[in-house]
């Protein structure tokens, strides 16, 4: 044993000794050689390339179990004892694969394969207890002509009236005349959108869409919970003062109004776009992701698949505080000039004139910027 020990302290420098088989002599007896020693041959040690690739395989091993166990902790629809239970479970079960496997990292990634495999299929849950903003999923009835919205929002921010509310709106599409961003640059991840998306009729106030982190009753807004699946996407569909209101009162962050470019056609058919998908989430929910399923990636997927932007890899559509500088690139915005001059010239100044109606106040709103 001791020897074993040495053997792998000095990397296999020395064979152990063979010993000769014995050789009767002249007359008949066993003559002994003596033991002859196998000559010092240097252990092939291995070379940069391969020293890295096994670094790498254990950082990934080691990263990879770490956000096993994460996920975990993180998984839905379980309560707080039984993802300790689990947690500890997996950290004992990987320690001694480890142990049995003698540190190779191909055991670790096979386990965590497993665990990402069963995370990642859990599927999103449209039964909670929702916060009072995120209540209703609007649901759509389409019709020929018309989309009926049952759950259209329409809360009071007024200080002096605060008030939530729903209601049911009846859109037709043929009314559209335009779409505008609203964009409020969060430095920060955070549960509202950094970008509204406000579509003008001809016969009405404008209608919006924000695309949220759906959150439950009491629910604080995470960016880890969101990144391990634990808040919903949903698609909130209401009035354009609603939902300004409660940007501009409930934050301090700015809010800029960029007015596009595209047509009443394409308006439509990016409203089209929306509400469908709004829909389907009635059907089929989904989760909330802070880095690639966020009010600005969705936006960008849709303008893509309408063949009015190119969707490439942009880190501004997954980090906070640059959405409005994303869309002035894609040119798709009336308005020439830079990130800062557009900051500076779009940024609305008052929206606290809370007794006007919907339709005037979202006229005083652009009138700022114009």
């Amino acid at each position: 044993m001791g020897l074993g020990i040495l053997r792998r302290a000095v990397g296999g420098l020395v064979e152990k000794p063979k010993p000769k088989q014995p050789v009767p002599d002249k007359d008949g007896a066993n003559q002994v050689t003596p033991v002859e020693v196998q000559p010092l041959v240097p252990h092939r040690k291995p070379g940069c390339i391969g020293m890295l690739f096994g670094l790498a395989c254990w950082v990934v091993a080691l990263v990879g179990w770490a956000f096993a166990l994460v996920a975990i902790l993180h998984f839905p629809d379980f309560a707080e004892f039984q993802k300790i239970i689990l947690g500890s479970a997996f950290g004992l079960a990987t320690f001694a694969a480890f142990l049995a496997g003698r540190g190779k990292p191909i055991l670790l990634m096979i386990i965590v394969a497993a665990v990402a495999a069963a995370f990642y299929t859990s599927p999103a849950s449209p039964s909670r207890t929702w916060a009072g903003e995120h209540e209703y999923q609007g649901a759509l009835v389409t019709t020929n002509d018309t989309v009926v919205i049952e759950g259209f929002r329409n809360f009071k921010h007024d200080p002096d009236d605060q008030k939530e509310g729903w209601t049911e709106r009846t859109i037709d599409p043929a009314e559209i005349t335009g779409v505008d961003f609203f964009v409020q640059p969060f430095m920060q991840w955070n549960a509202r959108p950094e970008i509204l998306i406000s579509f003008t009729l001809s016969n009405g106030p404008p209608v919006s869409v924000s695309i949220e982190a759906r959150r439950e009753e009491g629910e604080e807004f995470n960016p880890l919970n969101a990144v391990f699946r634990q808040l919903e996407l949903i698609y909130v569909i209401g009035h354009e003062k609603d939902f300004l209101g409660a940007l501009s009162y409930q934050l301090e962050t700015p809010v800029y109004l960029l007015r596009s470019k595209l047509t009443a056609e394409q308006a439509r058919a990016l409203f089209d776009a929306l509400t469908a998908e709004a829909k389907g989430l009635i059907e089929s929910a989904k989760y909330f992701n802070p880095i690639w399923r966020n009010s600005t990636a969705i936006l960008a997927r849709h303008l893509h698949e309408l063949g009015l932007a190119e969707l490439k890899p942009d880190w501004r559509m997954g980090i906070p505080g640059h959405a409005d500088e994303w869309l002035l690139s894609l040119g798709l915005i009336d308005f020439e000039g830079d990130i800062a001059a557009a900051r500076e010239k779009l940024k609305i100044q008052e929206v606290g004139i809370w007794e006007l109606d919907h339709g005037a106040w979202s006229e005083m709103i652009r009138g700022q910027v114009e």
